[in-house]
């Protein structure tokens, strides 16, 4: 009984282990997340320090591509998982939702100080405050613009 037990903790300290290391690293490239209808979607985690304030954070960043000859409007809803608890799943506020028109061949990417097209991630100074573990673009609509 006592083997069955250890046995047990170690597959559940393992199970941990992989929870609190599945927030997102920071990269360089990027990822592509989803194709559809012409746009292309990409994401990449970077650092978005601001010293003067002491702030240490990482961002997930978005990227748009439209392969298309013609204007899209692009829109969905984020939601977003921190310490695998989804946070915004059932939020009805305009907050996490993002709308954008993107050029016909054009590209936009996110940056530290966009905040359609970018999600916090976690602060890197900070041991003891949740951190993004998952993300999705829910209602996704890519239609030509108008």
């Amino acid at each position: 009984m006592k083997k069955l037990f250890v046995f047990l903790l170690g597959i559940v300290l393992l199970g941990a282990a992989t929870v609190i290391n599945s927030s997102f690293t920071n990269t360089t490239n990027w990822t592509l997340y989803k194709q559809s209808q012409g746009v292309q979607i990409f994401y990449k985690v970077a650092d978005c320090d601001d010293v003067s304030n002491g702030l240490h954070q990482k961002f997930l960043l978005l990227k748009l591509v439209n392969t298309t000859s013609f204007d899209v409007d692009i829109s969905w809803k984020k939601d977003l998982w921190y310490d695998n608890v989804c946070t915004t799943c059932n939020d009805q506020s305009k907050e996490h939702k993002v709308n954008i028109v993107l050029k016909a061949n054009g590209t936009i990417e996110g940056n530290c100080n966009n905040k359609k097209l970018s999600i916090f991630s976690e602060y890197k100074n900070h041991t003891n405050v949740s951190k993004l573990t998952k993300f999705e673009l829910n209602k996704l609509l890519i239609k030509p613009a108008l």
